[in-house]
């Protein structure tokens, strides 16, 4: 209730003395009237944290520190019985003096917060949950993937075989990390609380994974019958090809036995590179063969010829390549100005080719009829 300071109509008697004292009077109890309502409002104040209160915050506060399952309970708990208890206590009307106050939207608003609290704390620890039960999957998932894998190899085969013994013991830990994180989902049964359809579905999915890959196993160890037939088989025509490659190969040293053509010594140098690493792919593929011997339960049979064919033909290897870096060296000196050598550059070069020729003279020495002697000398 208000009072202008200087009444716009007069004609009343509004500035009369009884006038202004019931004025004065009316204003003086007002005060009055107000002091008791000031009074309960500091009976708010125990609300007023709650009221502020940021929810996400205030939630994202409580996981991060890491809560066990018992403080979860306890926490849902506390926040819906805080809400029955403003709902039963906290009045939506009071009369105080001479003043009905209504405080239904602040009920309304207290008991609202309450009801968010605990929603998002249920709600965050179902998401928590279901991407740890999300993880269980994704590795039931690996596993399978593994298992529809198609091997290229004897030795992907008998991997994979192995692996399957583990497979067992691999699903029996993610089975109980999957029933532990249940049993944490259960306490929102407690609550009511519906799981929306993709975490459902998840839960739904973790249960039914170990039965598709015990399936899929069966299915796998089928194949791997299969398939080391299979492999058994290009085994046998791997073995073969090598002996065809050896036996190339011998020819190729035959002919390099008589070779002293130092015409075309670039060309020769070049095909002998070119064999040395034939050579030396067939010296792996020996290796390779003898280990899936023993996959098979084969007998070993070592391809020492390959190794023969490395030693007989290195000799000759060293020579061309030897010869070929010679004559490049030697067109550099005829075509250039003697001006241009450097012998620091030269010498090295030419210490480094005497020392491989004089090491092919004396190995071409023990070779009985070997015409590449002439070669060196010539040299």
């Amino acid at each position: 209730m208000k009072f202008a300071e200087i009444p716009y109509v007069t004609s009343i008697g509004l500035i009369e003395p009884k006038i202004t004292e019931l004025q004065s009077n009316i204003e003086n109890n007002i005060r009055l009237a107000i002091i008791p309502l000031k009074a309960y409002c500091k009976e708010f104040n125990i609300y007023l944290s709650l009221f502020n209160t940021d929810v996400e915050l205030y939630v994202k506060t409580f996981f991060d520190g890491n809560p066990s399952l018992s403080r979860i309970k306890e926490e849902i708990s506390m926040q819906i019985k805080m809400k029955l208890k403003l709902e039963k206590t906290f009045p939506e009307t009071m009369t105080i003096g001479l003043y009905f106050i209504s405080i239904k939207s602040l009920k309304h608003s207290l008991v609202r917060k309450r009801i968010d609290l605990a929603d998002l704390i249920m709600k965050t620890h179902a998401s928590l949950t279901t991407e740890k039960i999300e993880t269980c999957c994704a590795e039931y998932k690996r596993m399978y993937l593994k298992l529809t894998e198609i091997p290229t190899s004897i030795e992907q085969v008998f991997e994979i075989r192995e692996w399957i013994e583990t497979l067992p013991i691999l699903i029996s830990n993610q089975s109980e990390i999957v029933k532990r994180l249940f049993k944490d989902m259960e306490i929102l049964d407690t609550f009511l609380w519906i799981l929306d359809d993709e975490q459902l579905k998840l839960i739904y999915d973790s249960q039914i994974w170990p039965y598709k890959i015990e399936l899929r196993i069966k299915e796998t160890l089928q194949s791997i019958t299969t398939n080391i037939e299979k492999f058994e088989k290009i085994q046998f025509e791997d073995e073969l090809l090598l002996q065809d490659n050896v036996e190339y190969l011998s020819s190729i040293i035959l002919k390099l036995t008589i070779e002293n053509n130092l015409s075309k010594v670039n060309e020769i140098a070049v095909d002998v590179n070119k064999n040395w690493k034939l050579i030396k792919d067939l010296q792996l593929t020996s290796q390779t063969l003898n280990l899936r011997q023993q996959l098979f339960g084969h007998t070993v049979t070592p391809f020492e010829n390959v190794d023969h064919l490395v030693d007989e033909f290195e000799p000759y290897k060293t020579l061309w390549l030897s010869a070929s870096e010679f004559f490049k060296l030697q067109n550099a000196w005829l075509q250039n100005p003697l001006a241009n050598l450097e012998k620091s550059a030269l010498m090295p070069s030419l210490n480094s080719l005497l020392n491989i020729v004089t090491k092919s003279v004396k190995k071409f020495a023990e070779i009985p009829g070997n015409n590449n002697k002439w070669t060196l000398i010539f040299f």
